[in-house]
Formats: structure tokens, sequence, C-alpha cells
């Protein structure tokens, strides 16, 4: 689930069916005008007035209102995703992942925070777990298979605080209770997978991506006896490597689990053209484990999605860049600096197309199709926490959309 939009107009009536039409007028005159499938939508309103034209299933109307929400449910397939309804209520609530602060630190800043919907679009944010290293990642699975929703952790940390954690839930009553357990002490865990079978047999676990000096992405599985087996599924050639992300998708549509791993980061050494930072596909091979695939090279390479964008039928893959130490704006005579990139599928190669370039502050990537039109969109987010001197100001968000062949 997430936020789209918050700067147009507000649909206020309970619209279930059918398409959208949202627009505010531009200060040029120049309408933008989008449209979004509302089975899948939840608008809500607010008090201040303003004034705008909305289109619901081919009637127009005028709304006052000042701002519109559109809360998007975006499913990562069998593999696990962010949504959770911790309280039972019949709403989604989002899982949020806390470092508390974007800088190196042993600090124990982390948090696991929890915004509960109670009402369509009206959330409540409360804290479930906190004192603990900076939280990269935090995901639902009911690990110990008992009916209810417990929580994996990711923390960070930095250089000493840091490892994963089973937040266990013993909720009994309307106050959430969950019991912290450490599954492993170790720093610079990045990315969290729960899985089921992933191994015939294995039953369920997680697979967790770790940084720092660690570059492994292994399988845990909890023990009858008690604590955790550790399998390492791919070890990175070196420890400078920068492993950043991980993503699960079924590739190579062959059934089972693969994963998408970038690496990129370059926060520890500060240097920021390393020409082994790129994307990598896991290949789950069964019994003979995941066989690594370079897909391609992009500086800084924070994030990568699957999807079809060109509607061939197979999944191509978009990553996006995160190069703080790289002044704004990058001069367009100095080099050309790839920042959102396509890797288009041809069989077995991947072909490179520049989305965007020069604009390397990009921590994360999705798609979606945000206008309708059956193409997948690009959202990209901007992070500027970095940045030592704030030169741009601007949207948290850039979105490119897919218009199809020329």
């Amino acid at each position: 689930t997430g936020v789209v939009d918050s700067h147009l107009l507000t649909w206020s009536p309970d619209v279930k069916t059918g398409e959208i039409t949202f627009a505010k007028p531009d200060p040029q005159g120049i309408d933008d005008f989008t449209t979004v499938d509302t089975s899948k939508t939840t608008i809500v309103s607010t008090a201040t007035p303003a004034t705008g034209t909305v289109k619901v299933a081919g009637s127009v109307g005028v709304v006052e209102a000042d701002s519109l929400t559109i809360h998007i449910e975006i499913s990562a397939g069998a593999y696990g995703d962010f949504k959770i309804d911790l309280d039972g209520n019949g709403l989604d609530d989002l899982l949020i992942a806390d470092l508390g602060n974007t800088l190196p630190t042993d600090d124990l800043t982390g948090r696991v925070l929890i915004a509960l919907q109670l009402e369509p679009g009206e959330f409540e944010l409360r804290t479930l777990a906190d004192g603990i290293g900076r939280v990269a990642d935090v995901r639902p699975q009911d690990l110990d298979l008992d009916g209810d929703m417990d929580l994996i952790v990711a923390a960070f940390g930095y250089l000493h605080e840091g490892g994963v954690y089973l937040m266990r839930n013993e909720t009994v009553s309307d106050v959430f209770d969950f019991r912290l357990e450490l599954v492993i002490e170790r720093t610079g865990a990045v990315s969290i997978i729960p899985v089921t079978d992933l191994q015939p047999g294995t039953g369920p676990g997680f697979v967790v991506a770790f940084a720092q000096e660690h570059e492994i992405v292994s399988l845990f599985l909890p023990r009858d006896s008690g604590g955790y087996e550790e399998r390492v599924l791919f070890r990175a050639p070196h420890p400078a490597w920068g492993m950043s992300h991980l993503a699960a998708v079924d590739l190579d549509a062959d059934g089972d689990i693969d994963f998408l791993l970038t690496n990129g980061d370059t926060l520890d050494d500060g240097i920021a053209f390393k020409p082994y930072h790129g994307i990598t596909w896991l290949e789950n091979r069964g019994e003979e484990g995941f066989h690594p695939h370079p897909i391609g090279r992009l500086y800084g390479a924070h994030a990568a999605v699957a999807g079809d964008l060109d509607g061939d039928g197979d999944l191509d893959i978009v990553a996006s860049g995160f190069l703080p130490q790289i002044e704004l704006p990058v001069p367009q005579n100095a080099m050309r600096l790839d920042s959102v990139v396509w890797f288009e599928r041809d069989g077995d190669a991947w072909i490179p197309w520049e989305i965007e370039s020069g604009h390397p502050r990009h921590t994360g990537v999705t798609l979606f199709d945000l206008d309708a039109d059956g193409r997948l969109d690009i959202i990209a987010a901007v992070n500027r926490a970095w940045d030592i001197t704030p030169t741009e100001t601007g949207p948290s968000l850039e979105v490119w959309f897919n218009r199809g062949p020329r």
C-alpha cells in the first residue's frame, strides 16, 4: 500500500467500481489528468475548501477539498509484502521500518512501527519495538504456524549494533504484545524475504541480504530444538561489493522463487564509481542452489524491480541509482550518469535503456499502472538525506508514465 499523490483534489464518496479521473488546473492553464482503477483505491476527504473537477464513471461534478490521498494496494505476489491487518478490523495496516537516523551510528535508534488503519484512510501510528539498531526492513510471517502474524526485523545497525530479530506475536487482547528474539547478531541486514519451502520440505523461513563486510544472502530456518539454521545462498566476490537490496521474483517463470539483487552501496568509503556495481539475478536451480546471472551495470545501484514494461510477455527489470556524493546538478558536458535504467529482456540478453540520467538520488523504485492504460509506469523515491548542501527541493517521488512504443 502506498501514497501516490497528496497534492490534488479529494473525492469523498465511497467509490467502489469504475474509474475516477481527477484534475487540478495548472497555474499556466494546463490541466493534469490522471485515471485510477477505483476497485483498488481508497479515497479520503479533507475539510479545507478548494475547487476542482472530478469525473466518476462518466459523470462530472464539482467538489470542494484541498488534497487527494490515494492508497493503492500493491501486492508482491506469493513472496510476502508489507500488507497486514494486525488488529483484525478488515482494513490493511502499514508496517514501517524506521532507521531512526539516516547517518551511520551504533546508537539504538531503530524502531518498528505500525500505521493502524482505524477507518478507511485514517491511520494511527504505534510503536511495536524500539531501542535496537537502525531498522532497514520488517516483514510479516506466521513463522511458528500458530495462526497469527509474527514480524521478522532486519536491524542494519552500523559497526557493532545490528542483527536479525523475530518479533513473536503473543497478543491476547487489544494491546499488542510482541516478544523480541534475536535470530543472529550481525550488522548490515538490508532486506528480508519471507519464504515457504524455498528448498523442498524446509517449511517457513526467511531470506536475508547482508551488506557491510559480510556481503551474503542467507536462508534462515527455525530448528525444532530451538534457534535457527543458516544456509548461505550467495556470497559476493569480495567484502566491498556493496549489497543494497534484495527482491523475490520468478524471473524465468519456472514456478519457483528467484531473487533480484542490487549492489551499489557507496556510503562506506565514499567512492562513487565502481565498475562492479549493478544488478544480479539469482536463479533458483533447486538442489543445485542459486546461480548468479549479471543483468547489467549501474553506478550506485540501490534497488531493482521486475515487470513487463513492453508488454511482450516476459519480465523486464528497472533499477535506480543512489550516489549522494555526486553534487547536483551533474554537469552534462562532464559525464552522462544513468540514474534510472530499464533493462529490456530479449531472450537471454538484457538491453539497457536510459530512463533518467544525472539525478542519482533514488533509494527505491517500483512499477505500477498509475494511469490505468494497461502499461506499467515507473515510480522512484527521491532521497536527499545525505546531501551536505541542499541543491534541490520538490517532491520525494518521481514518476515516468509508460506511453508505449513510439
